[in-house]
């Protein structure tokens, strides 16, 4: 049995993204006993001919004729995964080595942790992701760049950089999560269409228990919002309001965050 279980959905235009990364994860997978997963959501591209002539490692490739979403194809994935712990891995990423050890690592910290995130860096080189903060109005915001007047970009030596520490939240764009965990909070949630859905996973976890890490000595490149995703914006505003019904309005997101809002 695989002790990790690699999840990565991709769509139309993934294919030279999956192309570099798939080169970048195959080496992990063998030193870490992890397996791969592809959920192709209709990508029509050369993704599946890749994976037949001139992928470096075996994967197991999941292909719908349309294309289900980043939540539902995540949960496709999870539901034939037979890893301990499950890696979600966005397509248009980059791993640099050691990556899936570094991550496993981080469990060891704890026992109750049930979510780790990594450092992120995007095209540019510079920080996308050290973790995932909060406004004071429950609105969720990625340390690292600049985001607009509410958080600045966070400069490479700073030490939080290259910590192990607690955050409130992390990015579903590289996420690995203990497989009870995730069984435990019931996956993604679908409503949720290509949007807000790995806030709503982690406060889910955090909500039973279990604590959030980031290891900033994990590392993956990301070329933010790469690969073209249908309808990745096109339902910001009814994704927006289905978090504030189930976290904020409710006190939810209070209640789970406590101590952790910044803004």
């Amino acid at each position: 049995m695989p002790r990790v279980s690699v999840i990565i959905p991709t769509t139309i235009g993934g294919f030279p993204y999956i192309a570099r990364l798939i080169p970048s994860i195959a080496k992990e997978a063998v030193a870490n006993d992890a397996e791969i997963i592809i959920i192709d959501n209709a990508s029509r591209d050369n993704t599946l001919a890749y994976f037949g002539t001139q992928s470096p490692c075996d994967v197991k490739i999941i292909v719908n004729r349309i294309n289900l979403g980043y939540a539902k194809g995540n949960n496709q994935g999870a539901s034939i995964a037979k890893g301990e712990y499950l890696l979600f891995l966005n397509n248009d990423t980059v791993c640099d080595p050691n990556l899936i050890h570094h991550m496993l690592d981080t469990f060891t910290r704890e026992e109750n942790i049930g979510v780790v995130g990594v450092r992120i860096l995007n095209d540019g080189g510079k920080l996308q992701h050290l973790g995932v903060c909060f406004t004071s109005g429950y609105v969720p915001y990625e340390l690292g760049d600049q985001v607009g007047d509410i958080s600045p970009r966070i400069p490479l030596d700073d030490p939080r950089v290259y910590s192990i520490r607690p955050v409130p939240s992390v990015t579903g764009a590289c996420m690995m999560i203990k497989r009870s965990v995730f069984d435990e909070v019931g996956g993604w949630n679908e409503q949720f269409i290509n949007g807000w859905e790995d806030t709503d996973l982690v406060l889910r976890a955090r909500e039973k228990g279990h604590s959030v890490w980031y290891n900033g000595m994990a590392v993956v490149n990301h070329k933010k919002h790469g690969s073209v995703n249908a309808g990745r914006f096109r339902f910001e505003a009814q994704n927006r309001k289905l978090y504030d019904d189930i976290w904020v309005h409710t006190n939810r997101a209070k209640d789970v965050l406590k101590g952790f809002i910044q803004g």
